[in-house]
């Protein structure tokens, strides 16, 4: 079975020093209140680290006599994240198998600032990734299984989306089935080699990707330097 490590990007705009941000996780580590920063680590561009909290809950039931029963149910939550300098004003925010929800760290997280920070979606260009693939030295026998396109123009009143699974090459697949339409890519899901090992990937233009272990620092890189140049 294969390792697949998802990761969420989202973009951090602030006028506080990748210094000040450090000094921020440092300040903070778990303590006897079981929440905080762990494992972190500061390089020359870059904060990483790891959220921690532990959520309790009361839980109030009733037997079959009316009798109250209180339950504490206890809840580890843990986020891993980095921060990743772009500019003066802007980072990138990168969490590695996000949970569900992210009010937790997110709170803790502006609060400890003073909210002088703000986070924000952007679009990652799906089509100009696969470029970048296709381009790219370390991979090899590249095949798109499914994409998903939207924004496709049926009429002045309609526009839709299409979701397509295909053997072969699914982008030939939808651009046979659109014909001379335009269309914008939501997702992409691929299957390659990468440095000789098969790899899968898959990302959206929400902010989001997915790949196996083998092919998870190229796709970064790639991405990366799309939002870098993107700034």
């Amino acid at each position: 079975m294969k390792d697949y490590e998802r990761t969420k990007w989202s973009r951090i705009t602030t006028s506080l020093s990748l210094d000040e941000l450090s000094r921020h996780f440092k300040d903070n580590k778990v303590g006897d209140d079981r929440k905080g920063y762990s494992d972190i680590e500061i390089g020359r561009d870059f904060c990483s680290g790891i959220y921690n909290e532990r959520i309790s809950n009361n839980l109030i039931s009733l037997d079959y006599h009316g009798n109250e029963f209180e339950q504490e149910l206890i809840e580890f939550y843990s986020v891993s994240f980095s921060f990743f300098y772009l500019t003066n004003k802007y980072y990138i925010l990168s969490l590695t198998n996000p949970p569900k929800t992210l009010k937790p760290f997110i709170d803790f997280l502006f609060e400890g600032l003073n909210y002088k920070i703000g986070i924000s979606g952007f679009e990652l260009n799906a089509g100009l990734f696969l470029d970048e693939l296709l381009s790219s030295k370390e991979v090899s026998l590249l095949k798109v299984k499914k994409v998903k396109v939207n924004s496709v123009v049926i009429s002045d009143a309609a526009k839709a989306t299409v979701e397509v699974t295909s053997k072969n090459n699914a982008i030939d697949d939808i651009s046979l089935l659109l014909e001379n339409k335009d269309y914008l890519i939501d997702k992409l899901k691929i299957s390659c080699m990468v440095n000789n090992v098969t790899s899968e990937i898959e990302i959206s233009k929400g902010g989001s990707f997915c790949a196996t272990s083998e092919a998870i620092v190229l796709t970064k890189n790639l991405l990366f330097k799309q939002v870098a140049d993107s700034i």
